[in-house]
């Protein structure tokens, strides 16, 4: 599947879409501009979101489900400058007919499809800590044992301090967030609302995974940044973890409304 909710116009401000659906007796007629749409040259269905009255905001839009390749939709590539899987899509919709109330794969919600977009991106942000959790461990490991390989000054560069530090702050780091990831899954397991932590959970992981690879191209020095290894393709790959599912900037956004503020 495919998750098409941003727009040129509307990403961190989601309530901001300009795509729309008009009612036309029983069925919608989708017309606008979606991009980022990962795993929308292959996906077998879109989740789209457009808005059937924007003045309600939050409350106009409209969830619909729609099968790729329909008639209607021109979607063309955008190439990832993190070189991440298999990329993005933008479309267009234009005059996209018979998005009945039932669609392909579930119903047509009117007025709930921010909320539904907001429970979708929870779950989101939660695998991306798991992702960069994931991501670190692994560059950890690749990190301590090359500390412990290689040479300089007569002993392996692990024996000092600067190098430890690298290593040390990295595993706290990974410690506390894996431990983050698990009470969060915990409760989104046992049906909790988790709004306040998957931010928590994905501004700190994504944030920590690229404090981590930032290290251990340091202890690795100048062999680091080759492509001989994989550190420097990891450090451009989740570079974009910091992006999607809300920026940073807006999880921390988000972590405020929920304290009231």
């Amino acid at each position: 599947m495919c998750f098409a909710l941003t727009e040129p116009d509307a990403g961190s401000d989601a309530q901001s879409i300009r795509s729309t659906a008009t009612k036309d007796d029983n069925e919608w007629i989708l017309n606008g501009t979606k991009h980022f749409i990962t795993n929308g040259r292959d996906a077998d269905f879109a989740l789209v979101f457009a808005a059937n009255d924007r003045s309600k905001k939050a409350q106009g839009h409209h969830r619909l489900h729609r099968r790729e390749g329909d008639s209607g939709v021109h979607g063309r590539a955008r190439s990832g400058g993190h070189g991440r899987g298999r990329g993005s899509v933008r479309a267009r919709l234009r005059g996209l007919p018979r998005v009945g109330r039932a669609g392909p794969r579930g119903p047509a919600n009117v007025g709930m499809g921010f909320y539904s977009a907001m429970q979708f991106l929870a779950m989101g942000r939660l695998s991306i800590g798991a992702i960069c959790n994931g991501i670190a461990d692994y560059c950890l490991e690749l990190g301590t044992d090359y500390a412990k390989q290689r040479t300089a000054f007569d002993r392996p560069i692990g024996k000092n301090q600067y190098i430890q530090g690298h290593i040390v702050e990295s595993l706290i780091e990974i410690k506390a967030s894996r431990l983050m990831t698990y009470e969060c899954a915990w409760k989104y397991d046992n049906g909790d609302p988790v709004i306040q932590e998957s931010s928590i959970v994905k501004l700190y992981a994504s944030e920590m995974a690229n404090r981590v690879v930032d290290r251990m191209i340091q202890v690795h020095g100048g062999m680091g940044w080759m492509r001989d290894l994989p550190l420097e393709r990891i450090y451009r790959f989740v570079r974009i973890f910091t992006l999607v599912e809300g920026t940073s900037e807006i999880q921390k956004y988000i972590i405020a409304k929920t304290l009231g503020l």
